[in-house]
C-alpha cells in the first residue's frame, strides 16, 4: 500500500523480531530515512514514550545515524477511528442496537503516569470531568486520549452517552501506585447488576488481538459478567490486519509525514 520505494520491517520492544535487528536490516539495505510507528493508538510514557526512548537509542550507537521521523498518537485520527467503528458496527450494529451496553475497555496505567503529563500541575485529576475535554495541559494525558476516543467513536456509530461507557483493564496496583479508574472488572460486574443483559466490549488502545486481552476480557470478563446476572456477552476484535486499517494506517502516516510521496501499490 505504500508502494515500492519503502521498506519494511516490524521491531518489538521485548520480542523478536526486535528494533535492534529492524535498524540492523535497514543499515545493511542503505536505509538513512526511517519512519516510526508506534502502534498504541494513545500516548503513554510506559508504551509510546518508553518505544522512542528505545528508538533514538539504538539510532545513536549507529556511526552513520539515520533521520527518525515518529508518527504521533492518533487517538483522535478519523482513519483510525472510521475503521474501529467500522469493525464494531458489524458486531453491535448502528446505535448499538443488538446489544444493550457498549463498554470500551482500554489497557489501563498508573495515576502518575497521567498526572506527570500535565506541566501545570494543575489539571490532571484534579476534578472528575478533567477529561471532558483535550486541553493544552492534558494533551498527552493517556487517560483524556482514551476518553477521547472513546467520545469520537460513539459519535461515529451514533450511540448516545448513556449507552456506552469507559474502563481501564489489566491493572497492576496490589503492591504499587494507584492506577487510572473505573476499572474495568468491576465495571463489568456493576452493569450486569445495573440490569444490563447483552455487553459488547471493544478494546481500543489495541491494533491487534493479544493473548492477555483474550484471557482477561474475553474469559473472565465473560464469567465475570454472567455470574452476576448478565445473559449475553461478546468481546470484539482488534483492527488487526482488517483491509481498512489498513488503508487508514497508510492515511495516518502520510499525515504525520506530509513530505513523502507516498504512490498506493496493489
Amino acid at each position: 500500500l505504500l508502494g515500492d520505494k519503502f521498506m519494511i520491517q516490524i521491531g518489538m520492544q521485548f520480542k523478536q523480531p526486535n528494533l535492534i535487528q529492524a535498524f540492523e536490516k535497514f543499515r545493511q539495505s542503505g536505509v538513512d530515512r526511517i519512519i516510526v510507528v508506534p502502534m498504541f493508538p494513545q500516548y503513554a510514557s510506559s508504551t509510546t514514550g518508553s518505544a522512542a526512548a528505545l528508538v533514538y537509542d539504538q539510532a545513536s550507537k549507529l556511526y552513520s545515524t539515520p533521520y527518525i521521523t515518529m508518527v504521533p498518537s492518533f487517538f483522535d485520527h478519523p482513519a483510525y477511528i472510521s475503521a474501529y467503528a467500522n469493525i464494531i458496527r458489524k458486531q453491535v450494529g448502528d446505535q448499538c442496537a443488538k446489544y444493550d451496553h457498549l463498554l470500551l475497555s482500554f489497557h489501563g496505567v498508573p495515576e502518575n503516569h497521567c498526572t506527570r503529563t500535565d506541566e501545570t500541575g494543575l489539571y490532571c485529576m484534579q476534578s472528575p470531568n478533567c477529561c471532558a475535554t483535550i486541553t493544552q495541559s492534558n494533551r498527552n494525558c493517556y487517560r483524556a486520549q482514551c476518553f477521547a476516543t472513546a467520545r469520537r467513536m460513539a459519535a461515529e456509530l451514533n450511540i448516545p452517552p448513556g449507552k456506552y461507557s469507559v474502563a481501564f483493564q489489566s491493572r497492576l496496583d496490589a503492591a504499587g501506585p494507584k492506577w487510572i479508574t473505573p476499572y474495568t472488572d468491576k465495571s463489568i460486574a456493576n452493569l450486569a447488576k445495573q440490569g444490563i443483559k447483552r455487553l459488547a466490549v471493544v478494546v481500543p488502545s489495541f491494533t491487534a488481538d493479544c493473548l492477555e486481552t483474550l484471557e482477561e476480557i474475553g474469559i473472565e470478563g465473560k464469567e465475570e459478567f454472567l455470574e452476576n446476572g448478565g445473559e449475553e456477552y461478546k468481546l470484539i476484535e482488534c483492527l488487526n490486519s482488517d483491509d481498512i486499517w489498513a488503508q487508514g494506517l497508510v492515511q495516518i502516516i502520510q499525515d504525520a509525514c506530509p513530505q513523502l510521496q507516498i504512490v498506493a501499490g496493489k
